[in-house]
């Protein structure tokens, strides 16, 4: 992230002086939403191209009449360019060489576009997310696309079983995507039966799906990665996947009929290294099973029925490097049993739903709570011993004591800790102000004063600091001046003042502020931050005091992409600052007193403004004329304006 923007600025400087970089193989403009179809015809003048992303950018089908004229291009990507149709996938048809085209999120393009771009028979990766006009004659035309290695069809929900017959002319596919594509059965899978190179397989959410499909695909022997999240399987089915000898990854999550019964097929699969078992109803029965596959890596186990006895089977599998918990019912006990993982690198145990076991006898709840805070710190000592780790997510852990924190002072190789929703205080900060690695550290709604902060200032290498704490001063928050790495700050409901921007505004490096519930702090603050001009994210959301005024001290951050303003006190005068920002790109006025003729000019909105927190358009639009106190005329003129936009965030 830190080069992203220097890189988008040469590629600017790019489009401005071609001739300079004439022997360019590869530009990434994506994102940018400065560049027009007129930029791009300074592009077509680099005819050494290979690769050129054009992701999220401001084009149209114009702009890729000058894309057509580099003949050599063998990738390009324009997903979520919304302007683009089917007459701009005419043009692309013209590029003989292209392996590689991605058309995700764009919406436009229907089955006459597919059609146009039929006759790239170089073509072996072919990326279709969220076309959602895109039906079963689409996929016939496509068919003829005979060296295509991979299909993304995902959410492209008007497919059926007859499109997906097509695709079994398609005999050296290796990836296939269908995930949510709601009218595939069993019957369609059929086909896919028949394509014995595939290699990946994604049928997540497609409801539809039951055991016989998986019977059906059970052929496919190079079958490598599987995944059936939130499908219709059952124990019957498990023993189809069994046979799939060569599977490396294997995503069951939400496929809540799978018991313990079913779950005896899997340790046939050896080679597994994936496997994600979140949301079933699997048991500790299940899990000695699973230990027996010695290949394993990553293990998620996230809401499942799981206790301290199904940990002490976890604890032989050595190789284990990823382990997720989320919301089990485990004790310290259980816990300190998976401290033999000695390669583990990453541990989620957030909202871990702690249990007393063998308590039922004890009549006090005080005494209880103290009985299951003195296993779970015990348990965290073990966890201690796990030297590798990298990551470690404790958010809405309750039980977790200060005491018990102390013990991570020994992860020096930690890299981000997730504390928010915990009790802890400064003394449990304090403990951890040796791990000189951190990089990411969230202390949401934790119990830490100015004190605590004063440990962090040590963490010289934080990138991201989550202080939404309200027990946070000026008096604390000039400890985080020394954080001169800082990339991401998110600071709310506290009693901060004007004199904490003035701290903020000193680390030079923060491309992303948000300020939640700050209500004392006043546009002559936000004058402070305007010097820092790499911040390319500002939230300042229910800051009430912060008014236009403020709002012109913000136009002088000139490379700012996204605003949030939200329930402040902001009207027309002041959003007349925002036209000055010429790189906006997401802009929230969600309850601010703003009539449609205040909203700034659609050009300078490359993604979208945000009025009102509704899914349906014209409701979301009805809604925030009546929050803003528009009448029916500045209503009919504010759908006008969002019209004109690229896309619309509602």
């Amino acid at each position: 992230m830190k080069s992203h923007q220097r890189t988008h600025q040469r590629a600017i400087n790019i489009l401005r002086y071609p001739r300079t970089v004439s022997q360019i193989r590869q530009l990434d403009l994506s994102g940018c939403g400065r560049i027009t179809d007129m930029g791009l015809a300074n592009v077509a003048t680099l005819k050494k191209l290979l690769h050129l992303h054009l992701s999220y950018c401001n084009i149209t089908d114009t702009g890729l009449v000058n894309v057509a004229a580099m003949h050599k291009l063998l990738h390009l990507y324009l997903k979520g360019c919304d302007n683009i149709t089917d007459a701009g996938l005419t043009s692309i048809a013209a590029l003989q060489y292209l392996q590689w085209l991605d058309l995700s999120d764009c919406e436009s393009i229907t089955d006459d576009g597919l059609a146009s771009i039929a006759t790239l028979y170089r073509l072996q990766h072919l990326d279709l997310f969220c076309c959602k006009k895109i039906t079963d004659a689409g996929l016939a035309s496509i068919a003829t696309l005979q060296y295509l290695q991979c299909l993304d069809l995902s959410g492209c929900n008007k497919i059926t079983d007859s499109g997906l017959a097509s695709i079994d002319a398609l005999q050296h596919l290796q990836s296939l995507n269908v995930s949510s594509c709601n009218n595939i059965t069993d019957a369609g899978l059929a086909s896919v039966s028949t394509l014995h190179r595939l290699h990946c397989l994604e049928l997540s959410w497609c409801k539809n799906i039951t055991d016989a499909c998986l019977e059906k695909i059970a052929t496919l022997k190079h079958l490598q990665r599987l995944h059936l999240s939130s499908c219709n399987i059952t124990d019957t089915g498990m023993a189809s996947i069994a046979a799939m000898q060569h599977l490396l990854c294997l995503n069951l999550s939400s496929c809540n009929k799978i018991t313990d019964a079913g779950l005896a097929s899997i340790a046939a699969l050896q080679y597994l290294q994936r496997l994600n078992l979140a949301n079933c109803n699997v048991t500790d029965a299940a899990l000695a099973r699973i230990a027996r596959l010695q290949n394993l890596l990553r293990l998620d186990l996230s809401c499942c029925r799981i206790t301290d006895a199904g940990l002490a089977r976890i604890a032989t599998m050595q190789q284990l490097q990823h382990l997720e918990l989320r919301c089990c019912n485990i004790t310290g006990a259980g816990l300190a049993r998976i401290a033999a993982l000695q390669h583990l690198q990453r541990l989620d145990l957030s909202n871990w739903k702690f249990t007393g076991t063998g308590l039922a006898s004890s009549t006090s709840s005080q005494m209880q709570r103290r009985f299951d805070i003195d296993f779970w710190d015990a348990g965290h000592t073990k966890v201690a011993s796990l030297r590798r780790l990298r990551h470690i997510d404790l958010s809405g852990c309750k039980n977790i004591t200060d005491e018990g924190l102390a013990s991570f002072a020994a992860l020096q190789h930690l890299q981000r800790l997730d504390l928010s929703n915990c009790d802890i205080t400064d003394e449990g900060l304090a403990s951890i102000a040796s791990l000189k690695n951190l990089q990411r550290l969230d202390l949401r709604n934790c119990n830490i004063t100015d004190e605590g902060l004063a440990s962090i200032d040590a963490l010289q290498h934080l990138e991201v600091l989550d202080l939404c704490c309200k027990n946070i001063t000026d008096a604390g928050l000039v400890s985080i001046a020394p954080l001169q790495y800082l990339k991401c700050l998110e600071i709310g409901d506290c009693d901060m003042t004007d004199a904490s921007l003035a701290t903020i505004a000193t680390i030079h490096q923060l491309k992303c502020l948000e300020l939640k519930k700050c209500n004392n702090i006043t546009d002559a603050g936000l004058a402070t931050i305007a010097t820092l001009q790499q911040l390319r994210c500002a939230r300042l959301v229910n800051c009430q005091r912060i008014a236009d005024e403020g709002l012109s001290s913000i136009a002088a951050l000139q490379h700012l992409q996204h605003l949030d303003i939200s329930n402040c006190s902001i009207t027309d005068a002041g959003l007349a600052s925002v036209s000055a920002l010429q790189q906006l790109q997401y802009l929230n006025l969600c309850n601010c007193n703003i009539a449609s003729t205040g909203l700034p000019a659609p050009p300078h909105l490359q993604f979208g403004v945000d009025l009102a927190a509704m899914t349906n358009a014209n409701t979301a639009m009805h809604a925030a004329a009546t929050t803003n106190s528009v009448w029916s005329t500045a209503w009919s003129g504010l759908r006008q304006t969002i019209a004109q936009m690229c896309c619309v965030c509602l």
